[in-house]
C-alpha cells in the first residue's frame, strides 16, 4: 500500500521569558574620512524610541583593518541604557515607548584616530525590566511592539577663506 497521508501543524504557544546579560552583535565595515585635516568637530545624536519590554544598552566598537579596537561610539561611562517601554503589570503588555536621546561628538583629534577605522562592532545588551524588589520580570513579544532608530550627523568643517 502506497497511501500517505500527510499533516501540518502550526501552534502559537505564549513564550515568557527573562534575560539578563544577552547581547546581540554584528560586524560592519565602515570607511571614516581618509584625511580629517578639514574637520573641525562630528555631532551625532541618536534618538531612540524603544516599544520593546527589554532594556538596551547600546555601543558601537571601531575597529582597525586587523580588528583591533581602536575607539567606540560612546565612552565607557557613557554607554546609553534604553529603557524599556511601559508595561501594565494587570495585562504585561506594553503601554508607552521609552524614550532616549544620546550626543556624542568627534574633535578633530578624535577624527584624525578614527582615519585608521575599517570595521565596527555594534552591540546590543538586552535586559527585561525588573520590578520594585529588584527581580527580573518575565516579558512576552508581540508582533507590533517595535523600535525606532534615528540618527542624526552634523560635520563643522576647517576653511581657510
Amino acid at each position: 500500500d502506497d497511501s500517505e497521508v500527510n499533516i501540518d501543524l502550526e501552534f502559537v504557544l505564549p513564550l515568557w521569558f527573562k534575560a539578563d546579560s544577552f547581547a546581540l552583535e554584528d560586524t560592519m565595515e565602515i570607511a571614516f574620512f581618509e584625511d580629517a585635516d578639514y574637520v573641525d568637530k562630528v555631532s551625532i545624536l541618536l534618538e531612540v524610541s524603544n516599544g520593546l519590554p527589554l532594556d538596551i544598552d547600546f555601543q558601537v566598537f571601531f575597529l582597525d583593518s586587523a580588528y583591533n579596537h581602536v575607539d567606540s561610539l560612546f565612552s565607557e561611562e557613557y554607554t546609553p541604557v534604553i529603557s524599556s517601554a511601559i508595561i501594565d503589570p494587570s495585562t504585561s503588555l506594553v503601554t508607552d515607548p521609552g524614550f532616549k536621546t544620546s550626543l556624542v561628538e568627534f574633535t578633530n583629534e578624535d577624527m584624525t584616530n578614527l582615519e585608521k577605522v575599517r570595521y565596527g562592532i555594534i552591540r546590543a545588551g538586552l535586559k527585561t525590566p525588573s520590578d520594585s524588589n529588584g527581580d527580573l520580570l518575565a516579558v512576552k513579544l508581540f508582533t507590533d511592539y517595535e523600535i525606532d532608530f534615528n540618527l542624526s550627523v552634523s560635520i563643522d568643517i576647517k576653511a581657510n577663506l
